[in-house]
């Protein structure tokens, strides 16, 4: 069974990491369409950027779960993929500003790499949760999780701050 996660685990990354780079272009391919953007990046902003991350690890999600991949063997692999959607999205302004901070400016090299880290991250920490089940103690409901997850569309899809750090540069 740990061979069938892993190889799910991997196939998440590389559809992970290939929808998310071509999100980074979707929206300019498609004329800027409005529909495209509640989804895909508008700006270079870093709240619009986590995007590249969280809508393909959201579907990754959906799939897994919809499909009831693994989860007879893995009953945390919901709720895991749910703690590894959200610690990998927020990876990117962590580390982003993180590392601008130190050096006073960004560099895109760094910022692309950093986008395959947070996949990477998100994506090994949903693995380890679901590999050795510690969430299964706490049974946090399909449910919940599934609301966790709308609640987390609805915000990335409809608001985009204009303020502070998630700023367009």
């Amino acid at each position: 069974m740990k061979k069938e996660l892993r190889k799910c685990f991997t196939i998440g990354f590389v559809f992970i990491s290939v929808f998310g780079t071509l999100l980074h272009f979707l929206y300019k391919w498609m004329g800027a369409n409005p529909i495209v953007g509640l989804f895909s990046p508008v700006n270079e902003s870093i709240w619009e950027h986590m995007k590249l991350f969280f809508f393909p690890m959201l579907l990754f999600t959906v799939i897994m779960s919809y499909f009831n991949i693994l989860q007879t063997h893995y009953p945390a692999l919901v709720p895991a993929l749910l703690i590894g959607l959200l610690s990998g999205t927020w990876f990117i302004p962590v580390t982003y500003y993180t590392y601008s901070g130190i050096l006073g400016r960004n560099i895109t090299w760094i910022d692309v790499l950093l986008f395959y880290l947070a996949v990477l991250f998100g994506l090994r920490t949903a693995y380890s949760r679901t590999q050795n089940c510690k969430l299964q103690k706490y049974e946090i409901p399909l449910k919940i999780c599934t609301m966790i997850m709308l609640i987390l569309f609805m915000l990335f899809s409809q608001f985009s701050p204009g303020w502070g750090m998630f700023q367009a540069e």
